[in-house]
């Protein structure tokens, strides 16, 4: 019977990989900024947890992209393809279902979503998952969408 429910899982693996690329390239296609260093287009990801544990993920490329680091808590050197990697395996905590977060994990990305730190205008990043999530949610029985600001969840 594992044999079974272990083929099930997969395919839904499988199925929610495909959209978690696409939302990806979707929501980097429409964003609103302009890449300086690239950290924030590395930092670009998705996390696809089984009980709590993370069993796939993906980014925007391959490899990192940014050839430096961008300046940041406390001028600190920050890597965008660390700051996901760090996101997914270490801060987000997922809970006992199967669960699929995007992300953009550099620090900044709040800040011009939301127009904050000295900035004059709000950019779109990754707020527009939000609502590609929404309608992967219709097709898919008993499931939710939620927003994760600092990793807090907020429905």
């Amino acid at each position: 019977m594992a044999g079974y429910k272990d083929f099930f899982i997969n395919r839904a693996l499988d199925a929610l990989e495909k959209e978690g690329r696409r939302i990806l390239q979707e929501c980097v296609d429409e964003r609103e900024y302009q890449h300086d260093t690239y950290n924030l287009f590395d930092s670009y990801g998705y996390g696809i947890y089984v009980d709590g544990a993370l069993k796939r993920k993906g980014f925007l490329s391959a490899s990192r992209t940014a050839e430096k680091p961008k300046k940041w808590y406390e001028n600190k050197d920050v890597w965008g393809r660390g700051q996901i990697e760090y996101f997914l395996n270490q801060e987000y905590q997922a809970g006992k279902s199967i669960e699929m977060v995007i992300v953009a994990a550099m620090p900044y990305a709040e800040v011009l979503e939301n127009a904050s730190g000295g900035q004059t205008r709000k950019y779109r990043v990754i707020s527009m998952s939000y609502d590609k999530l929404k309608s992967l949610q219709a097709q898919i029985p008993n499931s939710s969408v939620s927003t994760i600001i600092r990793s807090k969840k907020h429905n």
